[in-house]
Formats: structure tokens, sequence, C-alpha cells
């Protein structure tokens, strides 16, 4: 049963990618919400920023599974596309709605953010568990 506990608490594991988001998501809400009353007028910055970091995140897990899964050049072509219409997403963001550029950054540090805490979290859960 500690072998099993042990392996839960390992990165390597498929569900480390899945706490990543988890942590991803609370990040968002947690600067959404801070945001939302300290920050008035950086608030649509931290939304766009963190739906991008999400959407980026979710974008190389899918490039992950295809890559994985050896679907060929056809998948990862439709990945391409995907990361660049991200990319062209932000550029719009900034450019033309002019989202506030700080706040914008920091909504998408939580991709980041949340691999950082959560490897964190996974050091402190396998050093709580018996050798």
């Amino acid at each position: 049963m500690a072998s099993d506990e042990k392996k839960r608490w390992d990165p390597s594991q498929p569900a480390f990618i899945v706490d990543v988001l988890r942590v991803m998501v609370g990040m968002w809400i947690a600067i959404c919400a801070i945001g939302a009353f300290r920050f008035h007028q950086g608030f649509g910055g931290l939304l766009a920023g963190g739906l991008l970091a999400i959407a980026l995140y979710l974008a190389a897990i899918q490039a992950g599974r295809a890559v994985g899964q050896h679907q060929g050049s056809r998948a990862l072509f439709w990945l391409l596309v995907q990361q660049i219409g991200i990319w062209v997403v932000m550029a719009l963001l900034l450019a033309v709605v002019r989202v506030h550029a700080v706040a914008f950054v920091l909504g998408v540090s939580i991709l980041p953010g949340a691999i950082i805490l959560t490897l964190l979290w996974y050091l402190v859960q396998s050093r709580r568990m018996p050798s």
C-alpha cells in the first residue's frame, strides 16, 4: 500500500497533469477574485491572461497525447494551427482590445506558477510517505 501511495505522488505519473490543471484553475479563480476587488482596471487582463494560460496548457496536453499515440503529421498540423490561433488571440487582446498588459502577464503567469506549486506539493506529499 505504501508503494501505491508513494507512486501517487510521483510527478511522472499521469495524475500530475490533471493536478496541475486543477491548481491552475484554482489560481485563475483566485487572481480574478482578487482582481475584481483590488485591481478593477486590470480585471479583463487577468481574466484573459488566465484563460489563455489554460488554453495553452490544454493544447500542450493534446500535443502530448498526439505524439504519445503516434497519430502522425496530420494531428500535429492541427495542433500547430491551434497553437497559432491561441497566439493570434493573444496579440488581438493586447493590440486591439487593449487589455491591461501587466494584468495580462500576471494572468498568464499562472501556467508556470501552477506547475511549480504542484511540484512543491508533490515533494511535500512524497516526503510524508513512510519509506
